[in-house]
């Protein structure tokens, strides 16, 4: 069979797909992925065709905090350009399925143009009409983004455009994930919120999927062996704050027999923060699969793919959100014990160390932390999300039709 595969040129977006994806190439299938020229090399590596999307897509900017009508606008846009640019080729590719990151509506709309069965892929949590309604803390902070704004109306242009272009009946929800017949998200029902709340005939929880390639900076893992290890990263796109990572090595500078190490990512000046000693190791980017085994705590952001990791290796975490989704993860593990959500982006080196201390001292949060890894040993994983898909291309391929 023949898969096309639509994503935002995001990291967090990207690197839980690409397992699915080697999977789906082993299989027998081909699969032409698109997304932008930055991801060629990962993506082809995963044995899938790579395509670049003739459209720029601008990065958002974490320095500005965006509200929830206008990311709303921001996906629809991204949806609208690249459907004027590269429908003629979709749509004679003869491809018999659309795979489509949740955020990226665009997939939706093709397979519904194209007649075929469309899957959905969710680097997130899973969201559904009924978690908006239920009173919860999460429906509270997802319906608070859209409180007080006057940017409506270009998001109703776009919807109108869209909708009368293609045919479609696009609705909010469908701009925020993309809800289909068949919703795969990289992670167990056990840490999804609201189960309940869910169609699970229609979401399928498949596990993180965690064999991919890292780029990796040269380090000595040995210097981690019989010490207390704190990692600390904002990952990929939030991580412009030394204010923050100044905090946290304030917090354990004095700690005796522990470890910072720090990925501080490209852009922070180094001279901004202290020298490398043997307390404290900070590096431009740490191979984190490869180093959370001998960690104790991580201290980070909250994406979901971090924290993901983190809980497949069994570390409790401290999250700093740095927006409302990465709130929602840190609520999650906050609820389940393998954690504490601190929930604001930066704190004073009293309460990091407070609040660190805390989880180092008691082994409740690391046996919590293990309930969530079983969880996920337990998921559909790689395989069986290809077994998931072709089930269901197969049984709606004359249907779609």
């Amino acid at each position: 069979m023949k898969g096309l595969f639509l994503n935002l040129p995001m990291t967090g977006h990207i690197n839980p797909t690409l397992d699915l994806v080697q999977a789906l190439v082993k299989s027998g299938d081909e699969i032409h992925y698109w997304c932008g020229k930055d991801f060629q090399n990962s993506i082809e590596a995963s044995g899938a065709a790579f395509f670049s999307y003739s459209i720029e897509i601008e990065a958002i900017d974490p320095r500005k905090k965006m509200s929830g009508v206008e990311y709303l606008t921001y996906l629809s846009d991204i949806s609208l350009r690249l459907l004027q640019k590269h429908i003629k080729e979709w749509s004679e590719a003869g491809y018999d399925y659309v795979i489509t990151d949740s955020c990226l509506v665009v997939g939706k709309i093709i397979a519904e143009y194209l007649g075929i069965p469309g899957v959905t892929s969710t680097t997130t949590f899973s969201f559904s009409e009924k978690m908006l309604r239920t009173p919860s803390a999460i429906s509270s902070a997802i319906l608070s983004l859209f409180v007080q704004h006057r940017k409506w109306a270009d998001w109703r242009r776009l919807r109108k455009k869209i909708s009368s272009d293609y045919q479609v009946k696009l609705e909010m929800l469908d701009v925020f994930t993309s809800p289909q017949d068949l919703n795969l998200t990289y992670t167990s029902s056990y840490f999804q919120p609201m189960l309940k709340t869910l169609d699970l005939k229609k979401n399928k929880f498949i596990g993180p999927l965690l064999k991919r390639q890292e780029a990796k900076e040269s380090m000595d893992l040995d210097v981690l062996a019989k010490k207390t290890v704190i990692y600390i990263s904002l990952g990929t796109v939030y991580n412009l704050k030394p204010e923050f990572f100044l905090n946290c090595i304030k917090a354990y500078e004095a700690r005796k027999n522990t470890v910072l190490l720090l990925s501080i990512g490209q852009h922070i000046p180094r001279s901004s923060l202290p020298e490398d000693s043997e307390s404290l190791r900070i590096y431009r980017v740490i191979p984190q699969l490869a180093v959370l085994p001998f960690v104790d705590l991580f201290i980070c952001h909250g994406g979901m793919n971090s924290v993901n990791e983190a809980m497949y290796h069994k570390v409790p975490v401290m999250i700093f959100p740095q927006q409302d989704e990465q709130m929602l993860v840190a609520k999650r593990v906050a609820a389940l014990g393998a954690g504490i959500n601190m929930g604001r982006p930066i704190a004073e080196p009293t309460d990091i160390r407070r609040s660190g201390d805390r989880i180092l001292s008691s082994t409740k949060y690391q046996e919590n932390a293990a309930k969530i890894a079983e969880s996920f040993n337990g998921a559909e994983g790689a395989a069986g999300g290809v077994n998931l898909i072709h089930q269901y291309v197969k049984s709606n391929a004359f249907s779609c039709h």
